[in-house]
Order: C-alpha cells, then structure tokens, then sequence
C-alpha cells in the first residue's frame, strides 16, 4: 500500500475514484495504490484559514486494511505543514452516513472534536414553489442589480471571499463558486460590488437543485426578497426546467428569511457532523493500526 500525490501525470489512474469538482482548486488530491490499483482517493480543500476534508473514499474489497486511516493521516499532514497559524483540519458529513460511525472512531484516535447539529432541510416541488408567498407578483416587481453568476469576475469574487474572510465569515469566504450552476445562481450588485449572492447547484439531474448558499450584506438585507425571485425565474426559465429545489438552512438568518419568504413549509430535521482537528492536538496513528 503506497499513498501519493494525484497529480497531473498519474490523473488517469485515480479519475475514476474522485468526485465531480476533483478540478477545482486550491486542492490536494490523494490517492492509495495497492497491488498496482487505484484503490482509495481524498480531497484536501486548502484556504487562508483552515484545510477541509471533503472526500474520503475506498473502494469496498480493500476495506478494513488501513486504507482510509493512512489516507485521513495523510490529509492531518497536510494540514500541520501548510503554514495556516492555528492550521486545523474540517471535516462534515450526516450523521446517519452508513460510514458515519466508522469516521468517527476515525476522527476521534486522531484527536478530532466531534460535535453534532440539527438543520432544517426544505424540499420544493415546482408546484410548491411557484404557490410560496415570495412568488406573488414577482412579474410586475421591477428588479434591478442583479445579474447571473456568469457576469461575475474572478476579480469581484475575490474580493468578496477575502471581505469575508476577515470577517470571519466562513460560509462565504469558504463558497465553492466552481461548483455552482452560472446561468441559474444570481448575485447582486450594488455600484461593481457583490452585495449578496445565491448559489444553486444541480443534482442527481440536472432539474433537480440545490440551494448552496444564500449571503447578503448587511447594507442588502432589504434585496433578499428580488434576490430570491430572481434565482427562481432563472432555475424555471431554464432549458432543463424545474423539477424540485432542495436546501438546509444552517444559520438562524436563514431560518427566519425561510420562514418570512416560504410560508408555512415544512422541514426535515437533517443532523450533521463537524469535526475539527487543530493540528497542535494531532496524535498520529500507530503503526499497525488499522483505523
């Protein structure tokens, strides 16, 4: 078992073992070769603040090998070495995960904080969505400013994620534009600069989306309502219409703005794990230890 860096040269062999977004960057991608095979694969998302875990994947017949914890051990290393004062490692997932409680065990030998929490996850036919209460008369509301995410340049982008950054805003700083859906995710602009943004992308189809993310600034709460219409004239026009629009509200902001635009809906409680390895606590594994 050898574990090594996925690069440009030995792509091919791990392609198939990756997730959609493996291209985007600032990445580290692992990889796992055993008996000459690609055989396990992970995603280290690295920022200005932290290092992210987001993918951590072993093919079945070479489970209970190590693999996985050599790969997560791995992810910890990079983390300690990126030069990130405070550097600490993330890693989300849902709590009833079939492999949810195998990660754990994972996380918590390594010196990971485990803490759950309950969102409210919405779940919108088409039907649902062009009866909510935020729907009515959006065709004779004028709405100005906002435009496609497609219109953005790397440059307003950039500037955004590093505003927030030093706010501490980690849901923005931290947004994956790449994964976004350009023509259907709207941003609102005030004067060249993004005051707010609303990121949807596809899933398992392509009229079947997620709501990723919904920022505003302070100075724009009052545009959330135009925002909101906007994204959804955009995902309903689309070639590939709409079929259902699904999303979690993980902050309080969102529930109550849920609340106010939708009406009475009714949620699933969904919990999630967030693990967060500060990498001065790091206890590497054993060797033999196979977790």
């Amino acid at each position: 078992m050898e574990i090594v860096k996925i690069t440009q040269q030995n792509f091919h062999a791990f392609q198939e073992i990756l997730p959609p977004q493996k291209q985007y960057q600032p990445v580290q991608l692992l990889g796992c070769v055993a008996d000459n095979t690609a055989v396990g694969s992970a995603v280290v998302y690295i920022t200005e603040d932290g290092c992210s875990l987001s993918w951590l994947w072993v093919a079945p017949e070479y489970q209970r090998q190590g693999i996985g914890g050599a790969l997560l051990d791995k992810a910890c290393e990079i983390a300690a070495v990126s030069g990130i004062p405070g550097g600490k490692l993330t890693v989300t997932y849902p709590e009833d995960a079939p492999w949810g409680t195998v990660l754990e065990y994972m996380l918590w030998k390594r010196g990971f904080s485990v803490l759950v929490h309950t969102y409210p996850q919405y779940s919108l036919t088409r039907e649902q969505l062009l009866g909510a209460p935020f729907m009515a008369h959006m065709h004779s509301e004028k709405i100005s400013g906002i435009v496609p995410l497609s219109r953005l340049s790397k440059l307003q982008l950039r500037e955004l994620t590093v505003e927030n950054r030093q706010l501490e805003n980690y849901s923005i700083s931290h947004a994956n534009f790449e994964r976004a859906d350009e023509a259907r995710s709207m941003a609102l602009l005030r004067n060249g600069k993004v005051e707010g943004l609303l990121l949807v992308s596809t899933m398992e189809a392509e009229d079947i989306l997620s709501l990723d993310l919904l920022y505003l600034s302070k100075s724009a709460v009052h545009g959330a309502l135009a925002l909101v219409r906007q994204t959804a004239l955009a995902a309903l026009k689309h070639p590939a219409g709409l079929r259902e629009v699904r999303f979690i509200c993980t902050e309080g902001a969102g529930m109550r703005l849920c609340s106010s635009l939708m009406g009475v809906q009714e949620s699933i409680p969904v919990r999630y794990c967030n693990a967060v390895l500060y990498t001065g606590v790091y206890r590497r594994r054993e060797e033999g230890h196979v977790v």
